[in-house]
């Protein structure tokens, strides 16, 4: 990571008609959610954040798709991607001087479900989030919660990475 901070976000959709939801953002101190992608977009597409990279677990599958249909109407962006197998696990967007990197923290690095993750941090989180099973519904504010928990849950999972990785790189293998 380019810097020691970790972004995530979340997207929450109906995965029968394909309507976005829910968006949610976590930079490790302070949740925003927002009711649309431009929202979203508009917190996160700033000067302040160009150059940092934004975790999305199974952005594949969710985040990308929305990112990639926006991108095509908002000509003023460029799109590069990355992929992993089939998988397309790096998004990168581009205005000017300005660049935004999506990155699939699930193809990438943690290769497991949020609720795997939460499990094996069940000490760190509530009870409630681990048996929660979100239903979905047209309104998508009700499903914050939700987004929230799992935008904290892959944060925890990867700063704990991170933090392995660092201490791997000074000290040899640290854990398994």
């Amino acid at each position: 990571m380019d810097d020691d901070q970790v972004y995530v976000c979340d997207f929450e959709w109906n995965p029968e008609t394909k309507q976005l939801l829910w968006c949610g953002f976590f930079d490790g101190t302070t949740y925003a959610g927002f009711p649309d992608l431009e929202s979203f977009l508009g917190h996160v597409l700033t000067p302040e954040m160009s150059g940092k990279t934004i975790f999305a677990h199974g952005g594949a599958y969710g985040e990308f798709p929305f990112l990639l249909a926006w991108s095509m109407v908002a000509i003023t962006y460029r799109v590069r991607g990355g992929a992993d197998r089939v998988y397309v696990s790096e998004l990168e967007l581009e205005r000017g001087e300005h660049r935004w990197q999506f990155v699939d923290s699930y193809v990438r690095l943690l290769r497991k479900p949020v609720i795997s993750l939460a499990r094996e941090m069940a000490a760190d989180f509530p009870q409630a989030r681990l048996s929660f099973v979100p239903t979905v519904t047209e309104d998508g504010a009700s499903l914050a919660p939700y987004n929230e928990a799992d935008c904290r849950i892959v944060h925890e999972a990867l700063s704990r990475l991170e933090k392995k990785d660092r201490l791997n790189a000074r000290y040899g293998a640290v854990g398994g």
